[in-house]
């Protein structure tokens, strides 16, 4: 008789990729989403990206205090 191990531990991911630049990031979070939404999160991400005013690398938490 087998015994089925019930709280076994995920395996480890796969390391990530890491992003170059802002394009990059995008890019590597919008992957095998649908089109229609990559449209629209592009479209999101380049509106708070004007609204900022600063490339996602360079955006913290602390710039949301004021």
């Amino acid at each position: 008789m087998s015994r089925m191990v019930v709280n076994a531990p995920a395996p480890a991911p796969a390391r990530a990729a890491q992003a170059d630049d802002d394009l990059h990031l995008l890019n590597l979070w919008l992957h095998g989403k649908s089109a229609h939404t990559q449209e629209a999160y592009r479209r999101d991400v380049d509106q708070f990206i004007d609204f900022a005013d600063l490339p996602l690398t360079k955006i913290r938490l602390t710039h949301f205090w004021d």
